[in-house]
């Protein structure tokens, strides 16, 4: 037998998370049906405030310095990050983040070249991906990927591994 969870007394909830759970009744309300993506990028982007908090509180002398946005592709969906800067030291970079310059996580990738070995066209691809509400790489982004496939007398693009 499972004990059902405790209750956990409103002086300690996050004020953070009841504005959380606000937005969610708003959107619900609105008729919209909030993702999970909503709730992990809701979380992430505290989780990166708090890690500049915990960093400014070490760091003498430092200052937050505002946000920028980052997008963030996820099998989930796209999440749209506000990440936390500082105005002058340079090591500062939520661990939560990918390696520079990355914008898709690893269930991303596999995705993609599971896709890539199935001899999937573009338009093919380019559907699928829209179906789960993946963004689209380019030939180009793909960094020559797409080769024509002559191979079978088509004239068609096809994604080669």
């Amino acid at each position: 037998m499972s004990k059902s969870p405790k209750e956990i007394p409103k002086d300690q909830i996050p004020d953070w998370l009841d504005q959380l759970v606000s937005e969610l009744y708003s959107r619900k309300e609105e008729g919209e049906r909030p993702s999970l993506s909503f709730l992990l990028e809701a979380l992430l982007n505290r989780v990166m405030e708090r890690e500049r908090q915990r960093f400014l509180e070490s760091s003498e002398g430092e200052q937050a310095n505002g946000f920028y946005d980052r997008r963030l592709h996820l099998t989930l969906g796209k999440l749209k990050l506000k990440v936390p800067r500082v105005r002058y030291a340079k090591s500062f970079r939520p661990a939560i983040l990918p390696p520079r310059w990355k914008r898709v996580d690893k269930d991303y990738e596999e995705l993609l070249i599971a896709i890539l070995a199935n001899g999937y066209s573009q338009a093919q691809t380019q559907r699928a991906l829209k179906s789960l509400g993946l963004p689209f790489l380019s030939p180009r982004r793909l960094g020559g990927m797409l080769k024509p496939s002559s191979a079978r007398g088509s004239t068609s693009t096809r994604l080669s591994p």
